[in-house]
């Protein structure tokens, strides 16, 4: 966990498998204001089991401060929780988090041209061994396919 500390700024950066550890010692991330996940669409197990925890903190967290007097509730404050992704479906995680505001920052999606590793050989004219562990390996169907554009490369 890496952390970055200034007078009145705290920031503690950490994987998501380490948040989980931090709450086996602190269950309500007291001293936490905000919580930021990235690349929130990105599914695991862990990411999961991360939102549902996240979920119930903030309900905690809220709940206490708005049965605080107005005066201690700057004291005690709501967790935040931002949920960053540039492709997910915000209004799911919008309902799941009581129907929080979503924020949007309009932008493009860049075109992904795929190549394999065979097509890298080519473009770059590398000649792989034929003992090399990603050779094509002789009486493939790939192995003919890449022959037969060498001959015709060739002429």
């Amino acid at each position: 966990m890496r952390s970055a500390m200034r007078r009145s700024f705290i920031h503690s950066a950490c994987a998501i498998g380490t948040l989980p550890c931090r709450l086996a010692s602190d269950p309500l991330l007291q001293g936490v204001t905000h919580v930021v996940v990235d690349e929130v669409h990105e599914r695991s197990l862990q990411g999961d089991v991360l939102m549902a925890l996240l979920q119930k903190i903030a309900a905690a967290r809220n709940k206490a401060v708005d049965q605080q007097p107005l005066q201690q509730q700057q004291q005690q404050q709501r967790l935040k929780v931002i949920l960053m992704s540039a492709t997910l479906d915000a209004n799911i995680y919008s309902s799941y988090f009581w129907n929080c505001p979503v924020l949007s920052c309009p932008g493009r999606t860049f075109p992904v041209v795929v190549n394999y590793l065979e097509d890298c050989y080519a473009l770059t004219r590398y000649i792989l061994a034929p003992d090399a562990r990603a050779a094509l390996r002789p009486g493939s169907a790939a192995a003919a396919a890449a022959a037969a554009k060498r001959k015709e490369s060739a002429r």
